[in-house]
Parts: structure tokens; C-alpha cells; sequence
């Protein structure tokens, strides 16, 4: 890699490179991150879904409810409103 590669993965560079091995059936990561000035590396990481961000990183723990709570959540009001009971906010 390049001192000068740019490692962001915020970069609209960065957002080029993973759109053009999107586009390629058998992507070749050296001639692309070349071709964007992207590290090889983290290009091929995020490609494969190896790494996220860390702005995503952040939004998935900055969740209020875990999957299986929002599912049991969601259950829960499905089923008061089979009993004809809308599910309304409490306030106390």
C-alpha cells in the first residue's frame, strides 16, 4: 500500500472501489484499490464482509433492542391485536 492511500472507508473513493468489485464477477482487489487509491486490504476485507465500519459498528450496538427482544416485541403486540387489544403506550 501507498503512504498515500486513502484508508477511509467513508471516502467516496473507497465507495467507487467496492461498487466496481460489486461489478465484477472474479474481482482482481490489487488492480482496484490501485486504480482508486484504496488500501488492498481493507478494500477486500469489507468486500467479503469481513469488517464493517465503524460508523456501522456504532449504529449496531447504539440499538435500544436486541433481534430478540424487537421480535418478542413485535409477537407480543401482534398477538393483542388478534385479542382485539391495540397496544397503546402507558403512561404513569
Amino acid at each position: 500500500m501507498s503512504s498515500n492511500a486513502n484508508n477511509s472507508t467513508d471516502s467516496e473513493a473507497f465507495r467507487s472501489a467496492i461498487a466496481a468489485a460489486d461489478a465484477q464477477r472474479c474481482c482482481n482487489y490489487s488492480k482496484i484499490a490501485k486504480e482508486f487509491n484504496v488500501c488492498r486490504t481493507t478494500l477486500s476485507r469489507h468486500h467479503r464482509g469481513i469488517t464493517q465500519s465503524i460508523l456501522m459498528a456504532h449504529r449496531t450496538k447504539e440499538t435500544a433492542l436486541s433481534l430478540h427482544q424487537k421480535n418478542k416485541l413485535v409477537k407480543y403486540i401482534n398477538t393483542l391485536s388478534d385479542r382485539g387489544i391495540p397496544p397503546t403506550l402507558r403512561l404513569t
